[in-house]
């Protein structure tokens, strides 16, 4: 996995999900 910390507010996991929102990065982390 590349920087996924890339901002304290958005996250992007392989570049399929960026949400600024905390609880949209455990939906995202976890699907």
């Amino acid at each position: 996995m590349q920087s996924r910390l890339s901002h304290p507010n958005i996250v992007n996991v392989e570049g399929i999900c960026c949400n600024p929102f905390i609880i949209l990065f455990e939906l995202c982390n976890g699907g």
